[in-house]
């Protein structure tokens, strides 16, 4: 992913997309030998855990706050001067469920307080109502534990999955976690699209102050209380008149787009025409303006250069390695090639059951050693190793 970090920061002149670098502290000196290599060739811009996931040989993941395994790798992140730490916690995978559990955090960011650590799904357990008393499974808990340590500033929740799954769910737990996080982390250490739904919506949590506005100006992210019925305050009333409001105003600058009554008396503006369709392969696909059709094409024109440049300069383990994943792929048809490394490793994710066996299978009658790296959602993420002659 590293080439296609460089290429968009160089097309958009900016630094807009990061990229990962692996950790495994279980692995021990492999796992800071393989740190030194990313950070040296791909240029690492934070390190990626998975803290409930167990490699080959192991039966358990691991804790952030475990000195002997993890602190090594924390430590030489340091020295390599790549010092964001992004951890999978909540939304647990692996054989135990608990390594998956927020709460390693905090003694590690206390104890390397130079180093950002970023909580991916911000730890929730999974998606369910909040209990009674607003308590959301393992988010509330780090919560609270972070609220004990004021003096913690290296510690960010990451909102993407969770907040995704949670609104359109359960959106009283979502406004509970919001809330909550905000109340603990502050607003400015809450990561993920959408933030103005912390400044803006009714964030159903109790006794959370107004903050100062993240961005520096003069308002206050506004992060409601909820009732003594627990659910946030109805603001639908307040949202339909901001909603005409907005709507009479788009409607002045653009007269000839005339509005329609709508059965909640909210005008609503006519549909402009569907923009006609172009084909490609058998999708239908809408044209858009002129901007997006030529980056569609400068995409393509760079994605086959790189392939024709890539595939010249394999090395022959890599070679033999793209040889037996094709050759095998042909059996399993959702299997896709993740990583080709220098030294023949073969990294690819298939879908669990019949598929991941058989492709597994094959590979290592081809000559490889292969373990179960990490699953994510429903794609085994699978590495090979040639075996040693």
């Amino acid at each position: 992913m590293t080439h296609i970090r460089d290429e968009i920061n160089r097309v958009t002149q900016s630094r807009r997309m990061l990229a990962h670098g692996l950790i495994t502290p279980q692995l021990g000196q492999a796992d800071l030998d393989f740190m030194d290599q990313q950070a040296a060739t791909l240029k690492v811009d934070a390190w990626k855990g998975y803290t409930g996931a167990a490699p080959r040989g192991f039966d358990r993941g691991w804790f952030v706050d475990d000195e002997k395994i993890a602190y090594p790798m924390l430590e030489r992140a340091r020295k390599l001067g790549v010092k964001r730490v992004c951890l999978h916690k909540g939304l647990p995978l692996g054989p135990v469920a608990d390594y998956n559990h927020p709460r390693d955090v905090i003694k590690a960011a206390r104890d390397f307080p130079d180093i950002d650590s970023l909580v991916y799904h911000a730890g929730l357990q999974g998606v369910s109502a909040a209990k009674p008393s607003g308590d959301v499974p393992w988010t509330t808990e780090l919560g609270q534990m972070k609220k004990k340590e004021p003096g913690l500033r290296n510690i960010y929740m990451e909102l993407g999955s969770t907040f995704g799954q949670l609104v359109t769910t359960n959106p009283t737990a979502c406004a509970h976690l919001l809330g909550q996080i905000v109340d603990a982390f502050g607003a400015d250490h809450a990561v993920g699209h959408g933030l103005d739904l912390v400044r803006n919506a009714a964030v159903a949590d109790r006794g959370v102050p107004a903050l100062r506005d993240p961005g520096g100006s003069d308002r206050r992210a506004q992060v409601r209380a909820a009732h003594a019925g627990g659910e946030g305050a109805d603001l639908r009333a307040q949202r339909g008149a901001g909603l005409r409001r907005r709507r009479q105003r788009q409607t002045k600058r653009d007269p000839p787009g005339l509005p329609e009554p709508h059965e909640a008396s909210l005008p609503r503006r006519r549909p402009r025409a569907e923009p006609p369709l172009v084909r490609l392969g058998r999708r239908p696909l809408k044209e858009s303006t002129m901007g997006d059709r030529a980056l569609r094409r400068l995409t393509w024109a760079w994605l086959l250069a790189a392939a024709v440049a890539g595939c010249g300069g394999l090395t022959a383990k890599q070679e033999s390695g793209w040889v037996a994943f094709h050759v095998c792929q042909q059996g399993s048809a959702s299997a896709s090639l993740e990583d080709l490394l220098e030294g023949g490793r073969v990294n690819y994710r298939t879908q669990e059951g019949v598929e991941f066996a058989s492709m597994k299978a094959c590979m290592e009658r081809r000559g490889y050693d292969c373990d179960l790296g990490l699953a994510i959602g429903a794609r085994p993420h699978t590495h090979c190793y040639p075996k040693a002659s």
